[in-house]
């Protein structure tokens, strides 16, 4: 083979090659606009929730995956994804959750009522989930619900105990839980608003007591987590 050709070629293929590199990390980058989010697992649900206004990135143009999520910012992103829920902006003055929390109340969700982000885990995340569909359930059941409608693969195992429900919530998994959720369901179900008492009668609500939102006799196991491709 003439050597001189390939003195020519080498460096032709070299750079072709360099080019296209450059083009597909571009491409994979451009999914989601967050350079930090290229080889992502959560890639292709970050993009959607972006593109949506459920939620932005940061300035230096991070999303930042594995950071963790508070309360308000899960219920935020997932009254968002439904934009046909009635959420007002918060009154001036007034902390920015407040709208959000407000709804949840109305429709008797099971909240912390808590902005702290140590105190929110996968756990409370799995109880918010399975009331907006089928009502307020203990832990458990809740994790079940979430395993056997395919809203999530848990972290370790399909299971209660391979969902840990103690893990903190990142980023990335609170979007994927809200893009699962649209895909299976078209709306979020609204509790029956309590029963009005009519003068003179007094009525016990039939409801589970519960301090700051963890039902009396249910297991303090709350938690959360992250993992595998298509799961949070």
């Amino acid at each position: 083979m003439n050597k001189r050709w390939l003195s020519f070629a080498l460096p032709v293929v070299l750079s072709v090659t360099s080019i296209l590199s450059i083009i597909s990390s571009s491409a994979a980058a451009g999914l989601s606009g967050f350079q930090d989010m290229s080889r992502h697992w959560a890639s292709k649900s970050v993009a959607w929730a972006a593109a949506n206004g459920i939620v932005n990135g940061y300035e230096d143009g991070t999303f930042r995956p594995d950071q963790v999520v508070s309360e308000p910012e899960f219920l935020a992103m997932l009254l968002r994804a439904y934009p046909e829920t009635p959420v007002p902006s918060a009154q001036p003055g007034a902390d920015w959750y407040e709208p959000y929390y407000d709804y949840a109340r109305q429709q008797q969700w099971p909240v912390l009522n808590s902005p702290d982000r140590n105190l929110y885990n996968r756990g409370y995340v799995a109880r918010l989930i399975a009331a907006t569909q089928k009502g307020t359930m203990g832990l458990n059941d809740s994790i079940r619900f979430l395993l056997d409608q395919g809203l999530s693969q848990g972290k370790t195992a399909a299971t209660i105990e391979g969902y840990q429900a103690e893990d903190k919530l990142t980023r990335a998994e609170a979007v994927q839980f809200v893009w699962n959720i649209k895909q299976k369901f078209v709306g979020l179900n609204a509790a029956p608003a309590p029963a009005q008492p009519q003068p003179g009668v007094s009525v016990v609500a039939d409801v589970p007591i519960s301090v700051k939102g963890i039902a009396l006799g249910d297991s303090v196991e709350f938690g959360d987590a992250e993992a595998r491709s298509s799961r949070p």
